[in-house]
């Protein structure tokens, strides 16, 4: 037998080949660098990490874009005309969706204007100190109406200073767990004698309720 390779090395050579490349592809494969791509584990705290990560990673984009197109925030058309060439982005492409619930998803309210789309509602359901705050109420509630009608505690205050109260999507019965007032949301708190309509902060608001 050992005469056959000396007389023909080309087939030793080929048997080597063929060995070797048999060998590799029953070893188990190592995935390469998977980044923020690796679930180590898929416990809730693991799963929002990722989700900030991927959104991380979609601002460092957006700076992209902008620079590309304005170069700064100011220099952006929210829509740019739509004439030749086609207009390349328009505002909703700085704002895709890019951070995952890691619970249950779903609309509540009017599937037009009016309606949210929620993350984890299921999860305040019978939350005691659940508090809601709803911004731009213009006489349409019937997404706060859901809230109120599947959670057991859920308190609304809502804001809206074109507008004296909510709308007539609000159930009776239900009316005690919501609060209204005609105030604006701003950077800056301006809500002295002379400011109208008054404004608050996020954080001003929900300092007082």
């Amino acid at each position: 037998m050992a005469g056959i390779w000396t007389r023909h090395p080309r087939y030793a050579v080929l048997v080597t080949v063929a060995l070797v490349t048999a060998l590799y592809m029953l070893l188990p494969m190592s995935p390469s660098s998977p980044g923020m791509y690796t679930l180590k584990d898929s416990t809730l705290p693991s799963r929002v990490q990722r989700s900030i990560m991927i959104y991380d990673k979609l601002l460092k984009a957006r700076q992209g874009l902008i620079k590309k197109f304005g170069p700064s925030p100011k220099d952006i058309a929210l829509f740019p005309p739509d004439t030749a060439p086609w207009p390349p982005y328009t505002v909703w492409d700085f704002f895709p969706p890019a951070f995952n619930c890691p619970h249950e998803v779903e609309r509540l309210g009017a599937l037009g204007d009016g309606g949210k789309w929620v993350c984890g509602l299921s999860r305040v359901a019978d939350k005691q100190d659940c508090i809601v705050y709803s911004f731009g109420i213009n006489l349409e509630s019937s997404f706060e109406s859901e809230i109120l009608q599947n959670t057991h505690h859920c308190q609304i205050w809502g804001y809206d200073f074109s507008v004296k109260s909510f709308g007539p999507e609000i159930p009776k019965s239900l009316a005690y767990r919501t609060h209204f007032k005609a105030v604006g949301l701003a950077g800056s708190d301006k809500h002295g004698p002379e400011d109208e309509p008054k404004m608050y902060t996020l954080e001003t608001l929900m300092r007082e309720n």
